[in-house]
């Protein structure tokens, strides 16, 4: 789920001017997925706290969640990748 492709899509030639409304649709569709219990994708820079609840409200809902992170350092580009699998009780889900 890629917040840049549903403005493209829905607001074609407007996508700068609308990206506060394509932020509503994009948490809006993540929350429902989470709520659905679907798996799904989607890319972030973190550069808003609601990133940050979002990863926060799919763990919290049971989801397994994985992460990458990418940066150059000098000449060379690096990669991180992290995963939490949801939890319950007696540990972790299968």
């Amino acid at each position: 789920m890629n917040a840049d492709q549903i403005a493209a899509d829905r607001f074609p030639g407007r996508e700068l001017e609308e990206s506060y409304e394509v932020a509503w649709i994009a948490t809006a569709a993540w929350q429902a997925l989470i709520e659905a219990r679907l798996d799904f994708c989607t890319e972030t820079v973190f550069s808003h706290d609601s990133r940050v609840d979002l990863v926060t409200s799919a763990a919290g809902a049971g989801s397994d969640v994985a992460s990458q992170h990418a940066w150059r350092a000098a000449d060379t580009m690096c990669l991180s990748t992290s995963y939490a699998p949801a939890t319950n009780a007696s540990g972790p889900t299968s």
